[in-house]
């Protein structure tokens, strides 16, 4: 299929419109950007100039010594569970100088 002159003359008639078009498409993406841009820049200097109120921790206001707590909630005969077992302290040896040597000759 060839193109006829009269197919040319449409082409190129609709060739200026489509430039438009594309020159307008592009420029609404640019012109987008800019606004959000800007936007972002209003949100942070918003965010940079205002107080902001935090909220606290309540968490640490409920600060106890649990082994205080532990130790009088106990019976008196009862033991501790975190006490180690003196079997199972016989079955290791611990040597009563490692780390607290330090060695620089190297």
């Amino acid at each position: 299929m060839s193109i006829t002159p009269l197919d040319l003359q449409t082409l190129f008639l609709k060739m200026a419109n489509v430039g438009k078009e594309q020159a307008t498409i592009q420029k609404s993406v640019e012109n987008q950007q800019k606004r959000e841009a800007n936007q972002l820049i209003k949100e942070e200097n918003n965010r940079d100039h205002s107080v902001n109120r935090v909220d606290e921790d309540k968490a640490t206001e409920k600060i106890n010594d649990k082994s205080n707590n532990q130790q009088q909630d106990r019976p008196k005969g009862e033991k501790k569970e975190t006490d180690e077992d003196p079997e199972e302290t016989k079955k290791y040896f611990t040597d009563p100088n490692r780390g607290h040597n330090i060695d620089i000759s190297g």
